[in-house]
C-alpha cells in the first residue's frame, strides 16, 4: 500500500515570510530603535534515550551556530525595551540504534519578540517567545497542525562596550515535542553569543 504526501502549497515562502520581514523593516522605521547583528553557539539538550516501536535510540550532544538580526525599540524611559528578532540557525545531532549509526543537519528560521527589561545601563533581562519551521518548506502543507515550534526563551544581555553586548539564553520547546522531532532538535537550549549594534 503506497501513502501519498501532502500538496505543498508556496504561500508560506510567497506571502508570510515577505510578511514577517515587512513587519521587522516597519519596527526598524519606526520610534527609537537599536538594529543589531547576532551570532550565537547552541547547544541543544533533552531526551538522550528514546523507545520507539521497541528499538533504542541513543542521541548525542546535539550542537550548532545561528545569526541573526535584531530590532530594540524603548517603550518606557530606555528601560524597558521591546525586540523583534529574525535570524536562521542550524543544528547538528547524531546517535546510535543498535549497530547502526546516523548524523544530520536541521536548518530553521525563526522569528523571535519579547521584553527586556534594564537592571543598570550595561545588564538586560529579556523575556522571548519564538516561531521556527518544523519542517522544511518544501514539505508545508497548510491543512497541518505542527508546522511551526514554538518556545519560550529568557535571555541575560551584558553590554561589554558601547556597542557589543554577550548574552546568555536559555529556551525550552512547548510545542510540539513529540519524538519524531526531538531526536534532531531537542526540548532545550542553552545560546551564548554576541550582539554588535550597528544604528
Amino acid at each position: 500500500m503506497t501513502r501519498s504526501s501532502p500538496t505543498t502549497s508556496p504561500l508560506l515562502t510567497h506571502r508570510i515570510l515577505p510578511l514577517l520581514c515587512f513587519v521587522f523593516l516597519f519596527f526598524c522605521a519606526n520610534a527609537q530603535y537599536e538594529l543589531s547583528l547576532g551570532s550565537s553557539y547552541v547547544n541543544a539538550f533533552g531526551e538522550r534515550k528514546f523507545n520507539i516501536l521497541g528499538t533504542n535510540y541513543h542521541i548525542n550532544p546535539t550542537h550548532g551556530f545561528q545569526f541573526s538580526a535584531r530590532n530594540t525599540y524603548s517603550i518606557r524611559n530606555e528601560t524597558i525595551h521591546g525586540h523583534l528578532n529574525l535570524g536562521y540557525r542550524q543544528l547538528y545531532f547524531s546517535g546510535s540504534s543498535g549497530t547502526s549509526v546516523y548524523r544530520g543537519y536541521v536548518q530553521k528560521f525563526f522569528v523571535t519578540s519579547g521584553l527586556g527589561y534594564a537592571i543598570s545601563k550595561r545588564i538586560e533581562i529579556n523575556a522571548l517567545i519564538e516561531a521556527e519551521n518544523n519542517l522544511k518548506f518544501k514539505d508545508f502543507n497548510l491543512g497541518m497542525g505542527d508546522l511551526f515550534r514554538v518556545s519560550l526563551a529568557l535571555e541575560g544581555s551584558y553590554r561589554i562596550t558601547e556597542r557589543l553586548n554577550g548574552t546568555l539564553l536559555f529556551s525550552r520547546a512547548m510545542t510540539p515535542i513529540s519524538l519524531s522531532y526531538t531526536i534532531s532538535n531537542p526540548q532545550y537550549q542553552a545560546r551564548i553569543g554576541l550582539n554588535y549594534q550597528l544604528l
